[in-house]
C-alpha cells in the first residue's frame, strides 16, 4: 500500500478502462486505467469494496438523473 506523508489524497486522472481482471483467487479486482497522458495504472480493489462503490455509484447516478429539484 502506498501511504502519503501529507493529509492530501492521491489523485489520478483516468481517460479509460483498459481491463478489469479477477485475482487472487477471486477476492479481488485488478482495474488496468489509461491516463489522459496515455500511461497505465492499476487499482486492486477487494471484492467487499467492489460491492460498495457499485452501491454507492448506483445511488449517485439515481439522484443526479433525478429530474426533480
Amino acid at each position: 500500500m502506498t501511504v502519503s506523508d501529507s493529509a492530501v489524497p492521491y489523485v489520478l486522472g483516468a481517460a479509460a478502462v483498459r481491463s478489469v481482471e479477477v485475482i487472487d483467487g477471486g477476492g479481488t479486482l485488478a482495474i488496468r486505467l489509461r491516463s489522459p497522458d496515455d500511461s497505465e495504472f492499476c487499482v486492486l480493489l477487494p471484492i467487499g469494496v467492489v460491492g460498495d462503490l457499485l452501491f454507492q455509484l448506483a445511488d449517485m447516478m439515481s439522484v443526479s438523473l433525478d429530474p426533480r429539484p
